[in-house]
């Protein structure tokens, strides 16, 4: 299992090309669930073939989590990035 942070990753579909790993996500189904192949672009070599696996949180779970987060921004100095912004790929 790797947990890997979108905004540093190239995410690549089947045929190779970029793959708006946000809006994947926001098309799920209304369970929320993913589980597809993916392929994350290395600076060298062939692109890791991997397994996409994500599971939306319940409402109230992710409220905590906003909130854990904004909290933890606060103490560090700095502020959270827009919900609604998308991920820079490349």
């Amino acid at each position: 299992m790797i947990r890997a942070g979108w905004k540093s990753a190239c995410w690549l579909d089947s045929q190779g090309d970029v793959l708006d790993l946000v809006a994947e996500l926001r098309k799920a189904p209304a369970r929320g669930l993913i589980d597809r192949p993916i392929w994350i672009k290395h600076k060298s070599g062939e692109p890791l073939a991997l397994r996409l696996v994500a599971v939306k949180k319940p409402a109230q779970a992710a409220a905590e989590a906003r909130r854990k987060a904004r909290r933890a921004a606060q103490r560090g100095g700095h502020q959270l990035s827009s919900e609604r912004s998308t991920p820079r790929i490349g």
